[in-house]
């Protein structure tokens, strides 16, 4: 550019001051002045502001709106339900003897195993065991569950006393031949293929100098892998798994079947994963077997309207909360029967398993009769071994056709499994020496303890007007006694509810209404008390049936003598023991021995 000073005047035609004032005043092209340039900026933040504001003012509530899930809020505890319900406070002149919890331990007159406590605590002590376990349990003890409960260390209570012999049955009929038949080849071939063990004698009965009424024998249970068995935090978190794995089919939403009378948790566990609840009758007058015939009929009528959910699995509890019954071998097979024809899969709660005192038959795993039907069953140390607290569990996948495997019942318990990463590690830890130990005087006597407190039960209800029971109890830990509530009904004591409040009111002695497990009219007594306070509590009971009772004949009448005369297995007074294992086997080859126990039912 030229420096002014060098323009010359006369090459504008003229010089302009007007001219170059306003051009001097006027701002360079592209460019605003500087007072516009602020205003826009201060609109622009006054715009953006008034956005912000509104944004915010969007966002604002009034008050906190924080609201339960609705899944959490349709949880429901049937037990909770009535109890919470349960108008009654107990009599302040008398102490409460409470018959209702069933927590084996809560007296401290039935303990653990001998060696066990001592067990868990060394576990405690190894610095190895503070570390996480496997999400699906510790590798040796999903092993000792593989080897307890697969056919080499089948478990079970033998007892030459149940009286199929009195009814006549001391002949082997065909089916009895058959099945006897193949259990030995079973046996056979598992000889073979352990040839190379240690000890070859692994599948002969166990021997014991101490006159149990437990032998270790083999059965028809197929084998079992470590990865057929997990880890769950008590027997609750295996049936939560059990149905959960089975709750729907893709996108299908499914139903299952469960039994009534039937422990609640079952129908809480279906509805908190989902699964619709479809009851199924156990007929009290059949030592409250199963009704086959009613499940047959649900699942028809489900198959035939095109509208219902499909049944994905039947759910059977033996020994059972809250009968007390133990199913005979004949109608585990008959369930496996039904189920094969049904494609039914199975989830057995054999949470009290080898609990069995009764005359009519022994526990037997409902594995052991299947050859074809998958069962997931669930265990826990919590009743057998008499420690709920320890809160460890497992769940065993029965499947001998590989018909769960295909589905990816496995692969999805795994899954499951990783959510929680199992129980603590010091009593997986334990486990294998727990499962291993030898237990049987213990067993036996605490059975016997059992058995005591169960002969209480029929003997003092035998003497109460207006109480009776359908079955008498030989399994589990619990006498289910039924009501006759027109003879109570006079003191407005119209229902089972009504029954128990008023006898806590009263008498301060506390049972659960049979409502609590779908059993109407009933109520459950628990068996782990201690004999005296059982007998003190009876005599509360009989004395409240007395003033509450009308007098005169009733259909429910109970006269003396009649429920034991009517039962097949009851018995006032406490059994013999069993024979010995060394007993059974001077009478009896292994061969006969198993070929009895097949048609001693």
């Amino acid at each position: 550019s030229t420096h002014k000073n060098d323009i010359d005047d006369d090459d504008f035609g003229g010089f302009d001051e007007t001219l170059v004032h306003e051009e001097s005043m006027m701002p360079p092209r592209g460019r605003r002045s500087e007072n516009g340039e602020e205003e826009e900026e201060e609109e622009e933040e006054a715009t953006a502001k008034k956005n912000q504001e509104e944004e915010e003012e969007s966002y604002t509530w009034t008050k906190w709106s924080v609201v339960a899930s609705t899944s959490a809020s349709k949880t429901r505890n049937p037990i909770r339900e009535i109890m919470d319900d349960f108008d009654a406070t107990p009599n302040p002149m008398k102490s409460v003897i409470s018959c209702a919890l069933g927590d084996p331990a809560v007296f401290g007159h039935l303990v653990p195993p001998p060696g066990v406590v001592e067990r868990v605590k060394e576990m405690f002590e190894e610095k190895t065991n503070n570390g996480y376990a496997p999400s699906s349990g510790l590798h040796e003890a999903r092993k000792s569950l593989a080897r307890r409960y697969g056919p080499r260390m089948a478990r079970k209570s033998f007892d030459v006393h149940r009286n199929s012999f009195s009814r006549g049955k001391n002949t082997f009929d065909d089916g009895d031949e058959k099945r006897a038949k193949n259990i030995q080849e079973m046996t056979n071939e598992d000889d073979t293929e352990t040839k190379d063990d240690t000890n070859n004698n692994k599948n002969q009965p166990k021997k014991s100098v101490d006159g149990s009424a437990v032998v270790v024998y083999p059965n028809s249970r197929a084998k079992l892998s470590p990865r057929d068995t997990f880890l769950t935090h008590g027997c609750s978190q295996a049936l939560s798994h059990a149905i959960q794995v089975l709750a729907k089919n893709a996108d299908e939403e499914m139903a299952m079947l469960l039994p009534k009378p039937g422990f609640p948790l079952y129908q809480t566990l279906c509805e908190v994963h989902g699964v619709e609840c479809v009851f199924y009758d156990l007929d009290g007058k059949n030592d409250w077997e199963i009704d086959l015939e009613h499940v047959k009929q649900l699942v028809k009528e489900r198959k035939r309207d095109g509208m219902k959910r499909k049944i994905s699995a039947i759910l059977v509890n033996n020994p059972s909360n809250p009968c007390g019954t133990l199913f005979a071998e004949r109608h585990l097979v008959d369930i496996c029967q039904m189920c094969e024809k049904l494609k039914l899969p199975i989830i057995a709660d054999e949470v009290y398993e080898d609990i069995s005192f009764g005359d009519r038959c022994n526990y037997l795993p409902l594995a052991s009769v299947s050859e074809t039907v998958p069962i997931l069953a669930v265990g826990s140390l919590s009743k057998r071994w008499l420690v709920p607290g320890w809160r460890l569990g497992w769940l065993l996948v029965h499947d001998r056709n590989d018909i769960l495997k295909n589905g990816g019942i496995h692969d999805a318990l795994e899954k499951l499994s990783q959510v929680t990463l199992g129980p603590p590690t010091p009593l997986q830890a334990a486990l294998p020496f727990i499962l291993q130990n030898d237990d049987s005087v213990w067993l036996n006597e605490t059975l016997q303890t059992l058995r005591e407190a169960r002969d209480v039960c029929i003997e003092r209800c035998e003497r109460c007007q207006g109480l009776s029971m359908d079955s008498l109890p030989d399994g589990a830990m619990y006498a289910l006694v039924k009501i006759d509530c027109e003879r109570f009904g006079e003191a407005g004591l119209t229902d089972d509810v009504a029954f128990t409040s008023s006898l806590f009111s009263e008498e301060s002695v506390l049972i659960l209404p049979g409502q609590c497990f779908g059993a109407f009219g009933y109520a459950r007594v628990v068996l782990t008390c201690p004999t005296k306070m059982l007998m003190e509590a009876w005599d509360r009971i009989e004395a409240f049936c007395q003033r509450k009772a009308t007098r005169g004949s009733s259909s429910h009448t109970i006269v003396e003598g009649d429920v034991l005369s009517t039962s097949e297995f009851g018995r006032k007074t406490p059994m013999t023991a069993p024979p010995s294992d060394e007993d059974i086997d001077d009478v009896f080859s292994l061969e006969e021995t198993m070929r009895r126990e097949e048609a001693i039912y």
